[in-house]
């Protein structure tokens, strides 16, 4: 059989085979957010450089059999021979085929052909792991990260410059050693760019979890499949090439490939950028540590929040392992059957601050905005004079005039601390999304590490152990003024890292969720110590809470139970624990029941009064604020709302 058929029938069966290999994947949630804009700019231009790579191997045989067609119409005198004098003997002579170009091509133009798809290969593969990759992970994930393009793009600009010139350094000194060893490392090279990009690009929408949740690997055999079929079939097209087009051939679809395979990512990058308002400059306001030990020595109310701490691992630890817990908080009243409103965090505080729930009543940014004007809360606040403290990095609008007012506010590019640090969090999240599965388990929390680095100048650092550090070293005063504060720590949120006394313990057998939980217990308790040595603990209404529950196949199957307690004005009586059923939609009433003089206890009315209780929760795709699945719980726990079974309505937000 004809090899240039052999390999036409191979490209057929290896398109059609990997066509089904991904219309048949099964998408996992993961924080890392595959787009579909991007799927589709692939395809199409993936189908226009495919062409082209046809069109520019083969076109000479295209151009001289359209140049036949056309002549073999034509009623023309001119004959297909060539007819020239000869210099020497002065006589005409007549060539009837002309002579292959290639046939006489010196072997140090085919070795600059070698080191010319060399230097491109290298230029494409660096391109694609050090440029695009960061950037299409932050233009579809641009919520995720305080900083803005600018604070980064040099960072990354350097490291693809370095990355090709080293891999073309290392295929020329290749090319000097020996002819066939350059061709294998080519071929090699060859493997790896093509495998990595439809790895990397088409085989992300399984991804696991990045956000620093543990990974059970055991549930991802279908993916390590799916990896190892794509690298064998990308290897045995590759080989394949090369033995039927031969070296000369090879080195032009290597060229040609690794030229339009970075000008389809370059065509995706700027589309996804300016689709996304990615090269818009984030705001220069931030929230600063400062002032957080300020507190008044009229009255304060404080709002403190320990991310993902579930109310059924603090009770188990209340009643088993750590029972000094109720001495931690006595005058506090514990509602153990709490119903957050949202699963994730960017949902629920705003809620918290203000009250106001989110119900796709508009975009959510400006939602957020016109829920810090219209609280009654935050409006009976400031109509009582209250200095307000916003302690949070994440989760807040940097350009909501409330947070502007805040007086932690600090007016300054966020920038990159560390560019080393963050280069290896870039390269570890690169090779995270472009490796085989099978080398995926060893980088499995590079996004998480990506979207938390710290910034160049002095900021509020939510994470664990820095704020304890600040809580043991930093002596707490008071004003005359009074304080808002709303404090918003990591606590107990993956991945595990924390022992109670939170030393970093992550990576050891000593790290759980336990001791994550037991650790922002600690926190809590070191700044409610700290606020009784200076004579703001009685005057202060404080709110120990959580965002969100947890949920993992060892804990629970939802994330609607958070903790929560609360302690008002001058109260003083032993931990006490409350069978209310409370929901997160009555938080501005508690809020305002508080400032008007309540106890933690009175502040919640009991809804079983009014007979039947019915309480709302939402569920919603975390990238997908437009789209809200809303549940009633009728007369069951917090613990287990049975999301499954609940289902009210689904709330769309207007175009």
């Amino acid at each position: 059989m004809n090899k240039k058929k052999v390999f036409l029938k191979f490209a057929e069966y290896f398109y059609f085979s990997t066509a089904m290999l991904f219309l048949f994947t099964i998408p996992v949630h993961a924080y890392i957010d595959p787009s579909v804009v991007t799927y589709g700019i692939q395809a199409i231009a993936g189908i226009a450089i495919a062409l082209g790579t046809f069109f520019g191997v083969y076109w000479r045989k295209i151009r001289r059999m359209l140049i036949k067609n056309s002549d073999a119409g034509k009623n023309s005198d001119e004959p297909d021979y060539l007819i020239f004098s000869d210099p020497q003997s002065d006589s005409p002579r007549i060539l009837g085929t002309p002579v292959s170009v290639s046939a006489q091509e010196k072997p140090a133009a085919k070795k600059q052909r070698g080191l010319s798809a060399a230097v491109w290969l290298s230029a494409a593969l660096s391109f694609m792991l050090c440029l695009y990759a960061p950037l299409e992970i932050y233009f579809t994930n641009i919520s995720e990260f305080e900083y803005d393009i600018y604070a980064f793009y040099k960072y990354i600009l350097l490291l693809f410059a370095a990355a090709a010139v080293i891999i073309a350094l290392l295929y020329f000194i290749a090319c000097k050693l020996n002819k066939k060893f350059f061709t294998l490392c080519l071929l090699i090279g060859f493997i790896c760019f093509m495998a990595f990009y439809i790895q990397g690009n088409f085989l992300t929408g399984d991804l696991p979890p990045t956000d620093g949740r543990e990974v059970d690997w055991s549930m991802y055999h279908k993916q390590e499949m799916q990896s190892l079929i794509l690298w064998i079939a990308v290897t045995a097209a590759s080989v394949l090439a090369l033995i039927i087009l031969k070296k000369d051939k090879f080195y032009t679809v290597v060229r040609l490939l690794s030229a339009g395979i970075a000008g389809i990512l370059l065509i995706t990058l700027v589309t996804l950028g300016f689709r996304n308002n990615g090269f818009r400059h984030k705001s220069q306001i931030f929230p600063g540590i400062s002032n957080m030990n300020v507190m008044s020595d009229d009255q304060n109310f404080v709002i403190f929040v320990a991310d993902a701490l579930d109310s059924k691992a603090f009770r188990y630890l209340l009643e088993t392992s750590d029972p000094e817990y109720a001495e931690y908080f006595e005058d506090f009243t514990y509602y153990p059957d709490t119903l957050a409103m949202y699963p994730y965090t960017k949902l629920a505080v705003p809620q918290i601050i203000t009250g106001i729930p989110y119900e796709c009543q508009d975009e959510f940014e400006q939602y957020y905005k016109n829920s810090t004007r219209d609280s009654v809360f935050l409006n009976r606040l400031d109509a009582l004079g209250y200095i307000n403290g916003i302690y949070d990095m994440q989760d807040v609008l940097f350009d909501d005039p409330f947070i502007q007012k805040s007086e932690n506010v600090v007016e300054a590019p966020y920038g990159i601390r560390d560019p080393k640090v963050f280069l290896a969090d870039e390269l570890r999240m690169s090779f995270f999304l472009y490796m085989p599965y099978q080398l995926k388990k060893y980088e499995p929390y590079a996004l998480f590490n990506l979207t938390n680095q710290k910034p160049a100048r002095e900021h509020y650092d939510w994470h664990d152990d820095i704020v304890y550090d600040y809580l043991r070293n930093t002596e707490f005063i008071t004003a005359p003024e009074k304080r808002f504060r709303y404090i918003h720590i990591e606590g107990a949120h993956p991945p595990y890292q924390y022992d109670k006394n939170v030393n970093d313990v992550e990576d050891t057998p000593a790290a759980s969720y336990e001791g994550n939980v037991q650790a922002a217990v600690t926190i809590i308790h070191t700044y409610l110590e700290n606020l009784k040595k200076i004579n703001a603990y009685d005057n202060s209404i404080i709110i120990f809470m959580a965002d969100h529950g947890y949920a993992d196949d060892n804990h629970s199957k939802n994330r609607y139970n958070p903790i929560l307690m609360i302690k008002g004005l001058n109260e003083s009586h032993e931990f006490n624990i409350s069978d209310k059923p409370v929901s997160y939609e009555s938080l501005e009433s508690i809020y305002l029941n508080l400032l008007d003089g309540a106890s933690g206890d009175s502040a919640v009315e009991d809804p079983r009064t009014h007979g039947t209780v019915v309480r709302r929760y939402f569920n919603h795709d975390f990238y997908n604020l437009g789209e809200l699945f809303e549940f009633t719980v009728t007369d069951k726990t917090a613990a287990e709302p049975k999301i499954e079974s609940e289902q009210s309505r689904v709330l769309t937000l207007a175009n």
